[in-house]
């Protein structure tokens, strides 16, 4: 399933945030929160907003998926998903509140609400329609 490898694939970039966390934790010796240490903070909110995220991205791509969609529109999703969360993960540890426009924490948002809302407009019309393989 096509699902199955962006979920491996999110899995292996949640190792990666884990190991993060982990090792500033064990740098500042801090086993709970973040102990005012801003770079354990920001290794703590890239994994917490990950978790946040990704189930229903996953879940939608399951979905579309199940109900038979071509598999590029699963793929598209899937990688307009990965894309965003990656995007995001740099955003939050390069972070400039003062810079005009939109930094990439913002677009890494902007994709993942893509996939959402996309990705919820084809599970209805599929449904309606009678027909999931609308694409």
């Amino acid at each position: 399933m096509i699902s199955g490898v962006f979920l491996s694939l999110c899995l292996l970039m949640q190792i990666a945030l884990i190991i993060s966390v982990v090792k500033k934790r064990l740098k500042h010796r801090v086993s709970l929160g973040d102990g005012g240490h801003d770079d354990l903070l920001t290794a703590i909110r890239q994994h917490g907003n990950f978790m946040e995220t990704i189930p229903m991205g996953l879940l939608v791509l399951l979905m579309l998926e199940l109900s038979h969609f071509a598999p590029w529109v699963i793929v598209a999703l899937g990688s307009l998903l990965l894309l965003g969360r990656v995007c995001h993960i740099y955003g939050v540890h390069n972070y400039k509140p003062k810079i005009a426009g939109l930094n990439f924490r913002v677009w890494g948002m902007l994709m993942t609400f893509a996939v959402y809302g996309i990705g919820a407009v084809l599970c209805v019309v599929g449904f309606v329609t009678g027909d999931m393989m609308v694409l």
